[in-house]
């Protein structure tokens, strides 16, 4: 559906260069809270790439200077919402992307990658005598 509208879009005179879309759902970008984490990896103050003192846990300091040890983290990660994580990309390369893909499903790769997922190959080889055959 997304390459239809862009299409319609394109074909009223709009420059699919000039806006930014969000590929997050079609591209099945993870929301959970460790994705999210690795991004941030870096953005602290003691350079040893991860967050907290640097001793290895995550204990939290109070204003009064006294540490408290991290909650347990073995609960499911926290989702952040959709548009705290938007993953956008110029219209133009969403559309090609889009473009692409439409072939690809036309042309059966998609299912010809699928056959070869499960078929019970070890070389590139074998993989293509597999649909070649």
């Amino acid at each position: 559906h997304m390459q239809r509208v862009l299409f319609f879009i394109h074909h009223q005179g709009v420059d699919l260069r000039t806006f930014d879309m969000d590929m997050q759902q079609i591209l099945h970008v993870a929301r959970d809270s460790d994705s999210i984490a690795i991004s941030n990896i870096g953005n602290n103050n003691n350079n040893d790439g991860v967050g907290g003192d640097g001793d290895g846990n995550n204990d939290t300091m109070d204003d009064n200077g006294n540490t408290t040890a991290a909650a347990d983290n073995s609960k499911k990660p926290e989702k952040k919402k959709k548009v705290e994580s938007l993953f956008l990309i110029p219209a133009v390369l969403a559309a090609c992307f889009l473009a692409h893909k439409a072939r690809f499903i036309g042309a059966e790769i998609y299912d010809q990658i699928h056959k070869i997922r499960k078929a019970d190959v070890t070389t590139v080889s074998e993989a293509l005598e597999f649909i070649d055959g």
